[in-house]
């Protein structure tokens, strides 16, 4: 078995930046959002591919699944724009 990596916090932000969002923590909450930066009123929360359910900490994934996870939800966002 390999070892896992993590993300941290500036990684996140900035794959969220290659995907022309931002990423935003709310820590009392214990959520994740992510916005489109030139649209802040579009957004949505994160969620586990895996299972649906909100991502309330940076290494409740691992950094490959945060890729994709930012990736997937970017581009929703960018489909919500077309609609």
């Amino acid at each position: 078995m390999g070892d896992v990596t993590y993300a941290t916090m500036a990684k996140l932000s900035s794959l969220a930046l290659e995907n022309k969002c931002t990423i935003e923590f709310y820590d009392k909450k214990k959520y994740f959002i992510l916005r489109k930066i030139d649209d802040p009123d579009n957004w949505c929360w994160i969620a586990s591919t895996h299972d649906g359910t909100k991502i309330k900490q940076v290494r409740t994934i691992s950094l490959s699944e945060w890729e994709r996870v930012i990736s997937d939800y970017s581009k929703m966002l960018n489909n919500k724009e077309m609609k």
